[in-house]
C-alpha cells in the first residue's frame, strides 16, 4: 500500500502528521481513494492554499475521498453508484480546525477528538458540502466527529 504524508492547508507546511495510505483496499464493494487529497495537501502552493476556506468557530474542515470505479474484486461500478457512495461516505481526512474547535471543556473534557491529517468517521450525508477542483470538502461541527481510525479499509457504509 502506498504511503503519503498529509498536512494542513498551507504552503510548505512543515507539520509532522501521520502517514496515511493513499488507496484503501478492503474486502468490501467500494474502494476509497484518498490520493487526490493527499496530492493536493502535499503539493500545496500559497495560491492553492488561498482557495481553501478556513473553518470558523467550532467547524472542522474535512476532505472526502473519491470512490474507485472498480470494486476491490475488479468489478466496474456504474457512475451513479460511485457518485452516491462519494456523497454518502463516512470516512474522510481532517484538513483544518476552526479557532473554537474543541475549546468547550464541558463538552470535550478530555480534549480534541482529532487533528489535521487524521482519518475520521462522520455520519453519512453530514456537513456543508462544497468542491474545489475535483475534491469535495465539508464543514462538520466538532461534535460530529464520530471516531478516528487508522485504517478504514474494512469499513463499509450501511
Amino acid at each position: 500500500m502506498s504511503e503519503a504524508v498529509v498536512g494542513p492547508p498551507s504552503a510548505g507546511s512543515g507539520a509532522a502528521l501521520a502517514k496515511r495510505p493513499s488507496v484503501l483496499k478492503g474486502t468490501g464493494v467500494v474502494v476509497l481513494d484518498f490520493e487526490p487529497i493527499i496530492n493536493l495537501l502535499k503539493n500545496m502552493t500559497e495560491e492553492t492554499a488561498r482557495t481553501i476556506p478556513t473553518p470558523t468557530g467550532y467547524r472542522v474542515l474535512v476532505a472526502m475521498p473519491s470512490v474507485k470505479q472498480k470494486t476491490a474484486g475488479g468489478i466496474d461500478l456504474p457512475a451513479t453508484m460511485t457518485a452516491r457512495e462519494e456523497t454518502a461516505t463516512v470516512a474522510c481526512i481532517v484538513v483544518d480546525l476552526g479557532t473554537d474547535t474543541y475549546k468547550d471543556t464541558r463538552k470535550f473534557p478530555s480534549g480534541p477528538y482529532c487533528k489535521p491529517g487524521d482519518i475520521v468517521m462522520i455520519r453519512a450525508y453530514s456537513g456543508t458540502r462544497f468542491k474545489i477542483g475535483d475534491i469535495e470538502f465539508r464543514y462538520v461541527n466538532d461534535d460530529s466527529i464520530e471516531g478516528v481510525v487508522e485504517d478504514p479499509s474494512e469499513i463499509q457504509r450501511l
